[in-house]
């Protein structure tokens, strides 16, 4: 860690127990793992197991740090969706070598997905289901869609239910929050919240077990119902009062 100290924001872990923990903590923004294979209490290879089982370090480059040279271990290494390794001993230059080419690739990968996606973003400004039909998401990020939309429909009836309480809940900062939902749906944390609060209602009220527009604004975590209405007609091209029960 010491030696890329002087080129790279380096964060240290005794073992591997520590460094799942650094890893899998709130707000941590983590470029690339470097992780020896023999560590105590969580080996390497664990280690990347469950980084790769995380929706939120799904395309995070990981390198191993090995001594061990059976080809069983690489194997195992790269089923479990390794990006690299460096033999031991191994020099500083090879290491930083390593690490240049696995950021380049990942940033190139990056700019391939949002290309990929541009025409997609276009259409779904007001729209998180459409995402799902015209994106295919890769499974990293759809099980963190997934995990985002489950916290979002347990806590939406809640009117102090934010963007930061989101981000908190998920594990990650407001940073990532607005970078991930605007790469994926092209909209920011806000405005997906708001959508998913009025399709909600949208699903409610199409049961027409509603008397009023307050007790459908209410139930969705919205506090006025006037502004729930113009939000409402914006989205829909109608008024919320025509699915009220008993309405023609």
């Amino acid at each position: 860690g010491r030696e890329l100290g002087d080129a790279y924001k380096v964060t240290l872990a005794a073992n591997g127990q520590q460094a799942w923990e650094l890893l899998n903590g709130p707000a941590q923004d983590i470029d690339l793992v470097v992780s020896d294979v023999m560590m105590p209490l969580m080996d390497g290879f664990t280690l990347l197991q469950k980084a790769r089982q995380h929706p939120q370090l799904g395309y995070t480059p990981f390198l191993l740090l090995t001594a061990l040279s059976s080809a069983d271990d690489e194997l195992k290494a790269l089923r479990l969706g390794v990006d690299a390794f460096v033999k031991k001993p191994y020099s500083k230059a090879e290491l930083k070598a390593r690490i240049e080419n696995l950021l380049g690739q990942q940033q190139a990968g990056r700019a391939a997905r949002m290309a990929r996606t541009e025409n997609v973003v276009a259409k779904t400004e007001d729209s998180p289901s459409l995402i799902a039909q015209e994106k295919r998401l890769e499974p990293y990020d759809e099980r963190w869609m997934q995990e985002l939309q489950q916290v979002i429909g347990e806590r939406m009836h809640d009117p102090d239910f934010t963007v930061s309480m989101l981000a908190v809940v998920l594990h990650i900062s407001d940073r990532t929050l607005f970078n991930r939902l605007k790469f994926y749906t092209g909209q920011t944390p806000s405005q997906y919240l708001r959508n998913a609060r009025l399709d909600q209602a949208m699903v409610l009220l199409s049961k027409r077990e509603y008397r009023t527009v307050k007790e459908v604004c209410h139930a969705v975590g919205l506090k006025d119902p006037r502004h729930f209405t113009i939000l409402f007609k914006k989205r829909f091209g109608t008024v919320p009062t025509s699915y009220l029960k008993g309405s023609a």
